[in-house]
């Protein structure tokens, strides 16, 4: 299989488990909790949040977040980064600014944040009702650089994603 295959394999394998979580293990954790979102939701949230939430997930909740949500989201990472720093990897190979390569670097930064906010929130879950306090400090500064590298990521791959398909079209029209 070329390349260019494999990655759209990957992108649809991501997708769905994305998709996977989105529409049916977050709502009904939502839900257990009275509506409150779950943190892999939030970009920020203080530490008392965490606590509200353990607490408003109840004994299923906490369950169905270790034991489904967790197994989704362990996996979800390493998709990702695997997908998208493909993607900017293979646009930014086929542009004249080698420098563009660095940014395959940032899918990755952000599976390890997300895999950190995981740890963080499967000891939460574990312990509860002890709340590790290493825990309840980190898990929110895991989230917002999660956040913050997943959006860059993002706009990397759309920037250069557009770039390499104007590319694409002015040569075919040459």
């Amino acid at each position: 299989m070329n390349r260019p295959r494999n990655l759209a394999l990957l992108f649809v394998l991501t997708t769905a488990v994305y998709l996977l979580m989105l529409l049916v293990t977050v709502p009904r954790l939502r839900a257990l909790a009275g509506g409150l979102p779950i943190v892999d939701m939030l970009p920020w949230y203080e530490p008392a949040y965490i606590a509200e939430l353990m607490a408003r997930l109840g004994a299923q909740g906490r369950h169905d977040y270790l034991y489904r949500q967790m197994p989704l989201d362990m996996v979800y990472p390493g998709l990702f980064a695997l997908t998208y720093a493909g993607l900017i990897a293979f646009w930014a190979r086929a542009l004249p600014w080698p420098q563009l390569r660095l940014a395959a670097a940032l899918p990755p930064l952000a599976a390890l944040f997300d895999y950190l906010e995981n740890a963080a929130m499967i000891t939460l879950l574990g312990a509860y009702p002890a709340m590790p306090g290493w825990a309840m400090q980190a898990s929110p500064l895991f989230s917002a650089a999660k956040t913050a590298l997943v959006s860059l990521s993002l706009l990397a791959c759309l920037g250069l994603g557009t770039a390499f398909a104007v590319r694409k079209w002015r040569a075919r029209r040459v």
